[in-house]
């Protein structure tokens, strides 16, 4: 039966078997992050019509930009600092943009989301 549920979802995605104790960061990684990549490419976008660009020229620059980030990522095989460090030149304009992402507390704000999604699965299931 396993062979048969792991053929299936392969035809529309990647399969991974993973402890039961894991079902809940499962949940907030692929239930709830989709809303949280939608925020980031709004955000994208917003800053693109602030910079000038048409509301849907901007959002459809910032949707390729971002599928094209996870399609290197996954073909690459590199970890994803490896890929910032790639595209950050020293003394360069995006390193100027990491640097304020991470002086605004973006990695935390990222953190903070997925355990609160977390921490509300588990009120959940607790009834």
């Amino acid at each position: 039966q396993l062979a048969l549920t792991t053929a299936l979802f392969e035809a529309v995605g990647s399969v991974m078997t993973l402890p039961e104790a894991q079902a809940t960061a499962f949940s907030a990684l692929t239930g709830a992050a989709p809303a949280f990549v939608f925020a980031f490419i709004d955000a994208l976008a917003s800053a693109g019509v602030k910079a000038g660009f048409p509301r849907d020229t901007a959002q459809a620059l910032a949707a390729d930009m971002l599928m094209g980030s996870a399609a290197l990522t996954q073909q690459s095989g590199q970890h994803p600092a490896q890929l910032i460090d790639r595209v950050c030149s020293p003394g360069g304009t995006t390193i100027e943009g990491m640097h304020a992402l991470k002086a605004l507390g973006f990695e935390h704000a990222v953190h903070a989301a997925v355990e609160a999604v977390m921490e509300k699965d588990r009120k959940l299931a607790q009834g």
